[in-house]
This record gives C-alpha cells, sequence and structure tokens, in this order.
C-alpha cells in the first residue's frame, strides 16, 4: 500500500472516531438535560394547588389558607379538593406547598402568615383588585405593599382558569321585597296546617293588621 493510501485511511478513521466522539457527546448531553427539563415543568408553581386545571378560591385558596392556619391531614383538604384534582390527598397538598414556601410569601416579609398572604391569595381568587385586594392584608414590613405589586406578584403564578366571577355588591333586601317573596309561601303552608281536619285545625288564624310603616327599612 502506498504511503499517501495510509495516511488518506488514517485520516478517515481519525474522522469517522472524532464524529462517533461528537455523536456520543451529544446523546450524553441530552439525556443529561432531559430530567433538568422534566422536573423544571412538574416544579413550575401556580395557584392550582390541587392540580385540576382551575385556580379556584373555595378548593386553591381555601387550602392555602388552611395550610397557612396549619391544618393537616382531613382537617386540611376536607370540602377543598376538586374530584378532578391530581393532588387529592392531605400528603400531596403538602408536600405541594411545603416545597414552595416562598411562593406563599405574597407581601415579601419573609413570613408565611393566612391573615395577611393567605388572605391575599384568596381574595385574589375571589377576583378583587385594587384597594379590596389589599385592604388590612398587607404588613408594613414587606416588599410588596401596594395592589399593583401584590396583583404582579400573584399574576406572575397564575396560569388563569379561574372558575369564579369578580365579586358585585350584594342586592339590597328590604322587608317589603321580604314579604312580597317570602310570605305568599308562608301563609299557604299555615293555612294548610290549621284548615279543619289539619294538625292545627282546633286552633284559628288571626290575622292582626298593622302599618305599613319601616317596611322599606333594610334589614
Amino acid at each position: 500500500m502506498a504511503r499517501g493510501q495510509t495516511f488518506t485511511i488514517a485520516w478517515k478513521r481519525s474522522l469517522e472516531v472524532q464524529l462517533n466522539r461528537l455523536v456520543l457527546f451529544s446523546l450524553i448531553a441530552l439525556i443529561g438535560l432531559a430530567p433538568i427539563a422534566v422536573a423544571s415543568e412538574a416544579d413550575e408553581f401556580t395557584w392550582d394547588i390541587d392540580g385540576d386545571g382551575k385556580e379556584a378560591p373555595l378548593t386553591d385558596g381555601l387550602l392555602v389558607i388552611r395550610y397557612l392556619f396549619g391544618f393537616t391531614d382531613q382537617a386540611l383538604i376536607q370540602g377543598a379538593v376538586d374530584s378532578s384534582a391530581t393532588r387529592s390527598t392531605a400528603a400531596d397538598i403538602t408536600a405541594y406547598l411545603d416545597a414552595h414556601p416562598g411562593e406563599l410569601d405574597v407581601d415579601g416579609n419573609a413570613k408565611n402568615a393566612p391573615l395577611s398572604d393567605g388572605l391575599l391569595i384568596i381574595r385574589y381568587l375571589f377576583g378583587f383588585d385594587g384597594a379590596s385586594l389589599i385592604q388590612n392584608a398587607v404588613t408594613p414590613d414587606g416588599a410588596r405593599t401596594t395592589a399593583d405589586d401584590i396583583a404582579a406578584f400573584l399574576d406572575a403564578r397564575s396560569r388563569g382558569g379561574g372558575s369564579v366571577e369578580p365579586p358585585t355588591e350584594p342586592p339590597t333586601v328590604t322587608a317589603k321585597a321580604y314579604f312580597e317573596d317570602e310570605v305568599a309561601g308562608l301563609i299557604d303552608r299555615c293555612v294548610s296546617c290549621h284548615k279543619a281536619g289539619a294538625v292545627a285545625g282546633g286552633t284559628d288564624l288571626v290575622f292582626v293588621p298593622n302599618t305599613t310603616e319601616n317596611l322599606d327599612t333594610n334589614y
């Protein structure tokens, strides 16, 4: 074999070795990165505490505030875990929240408290904003004390998917409206008991007239 041919074969073999090493190193790198990517996605914190795909005040918000009050076991999850939840046991919920203590410090005062951080979370999930979000729920020593700062922190950990409409003012109920809506049914029930042969048939129903004064007074 000529010297030139020997050199060419040796060069080709060296190139093949280098390419094989490159492929091997690339595979190792990809294998090493894959668990990191999966772990990162799995560890992402959101307000969907029970993992049902929704962020709701009477499940997720209630779980957070109970957790911050120190509830454990059945007392933590009773009536507060959706049927479609992927984290449905007290152990699952506790483990999820234990793993993310910093995410629950909403006002940034280095303490996780139910009547500040917990209250801010459940109000946020109910749709409160502005002054109604933070009123009497933000400690003065916190790093986040304004409604905008609090909302930005909460928004950053939200996927959306809430199931509750923002709260509205309850309608005013007057005595007059109550009587018009409710008493007609009550009278029907009374008459059915006091008629002849009924349970209270031996006693009379007596109507005592009264003035309409104060009927429009709010309860």
